[in-house]
């Protein structure tokens, strides 16, 4: 299923990224599912010394506000879209939506298990 390859590729990506570049900082992923699954791989007490690495992810799942792995994630500012959706449609005018995105920042400055 979407989810649990989505996992596994982002902990597989995160562990050949690390093999490639040992002194990376950060990676953002293409979207939450695969930032918690390169995430997993951080919880492992091989892979504990990556700690530091600052992860991000899109689309602004909420189980990355609770995941044990800080995960930082932006995603489509549903709310928004709709209203000006709605507002066009009542309006009779052509849709054209320019919409700003919103940033959820999990920046934990210590972390640890």
């Amino acid at each position: 299923n979407f989810f649990n390859r989505g996992f596994e590729l982002g902990k597989e990506s995160l562990k050949q990224i690390i093999k490639d570049i040992p002194n990376i900082a950060g990676i953002s992923f293409i979207n939450d599912v695969q930032a918690m699954g390169g995430a997993s791989l951080l919880l492992t007490t091989e892979y504990q010394n990556y700690r530091h690495l600052k992860i991000a992810g899109y689309n602004k799942n909420n189980a990355t506000k609770y995941y044990p792995y800080p995960i930082s994630s932006v995603g489509p500012n549903i709310e928004l879209i709709v209203k000006k959706l709605v507002d066009y449609t009542i309006s009779n005018q052509a849709c054209n939506l320019n919409v700003e995105p919103i940033l959820s920042l999990r920046m934990d400055e210590k972390f640890t298990i």
